[in-house]
């Protein structure tokens, strides 16, 4: 048994993790993943703000203030599949932009030949 598992929820923990679940929704927000340091990293650089989630604490930044809560291992779980739905969704429609830009290349070359 860890001993994060052993830390108590409180207010400061479901106010962090609601900050944590609104950031992943924000228009703005970038997504950033160290695998290796299993980090998750919410950026909102209109709002001047990090959000940084790993596998113990879960702190928040601005240019005002820094809050670092240590969670429980289950706080993080929830909000790491969180993350890394957001991150995959986000992920597949730079897919499919890129995929668009690619085909309409492709037309257009395909038109070139068409033409002559």
């Amino acid at each position: 048994m860890s001993a994060h598992s052993d830390i108590e929820v409180n207010d400061n923990h479901k106010v962090a993790s609601s900050i944590f679940r609104m950031a992943l929704r924000d228009e703005g927000v970038d997504l950033l993943l160290r695998p290796v340091e299993g980090k998750r990293i919410i950026k909102l650089e209109d709002r001047g703000m990090f959000i940084i989630l790993n596998k113990t604490s879960l702190e928040i930044t601005n240019h005002a203030f820094s809050f670092m809560l240590e969670i429980p291992y289950e706080t993080f779980a929830k909000l790491s599949k969180l993350f890394d739905i957001r991150l995959d969704y986000l992920t597949e429609q730079e897919e499919n932009k890129i995929s668009s830009q690619v085909n309409t290349g492709l037309s257009k070359v395909l038109d070139t030949f068409k033409t002559k």
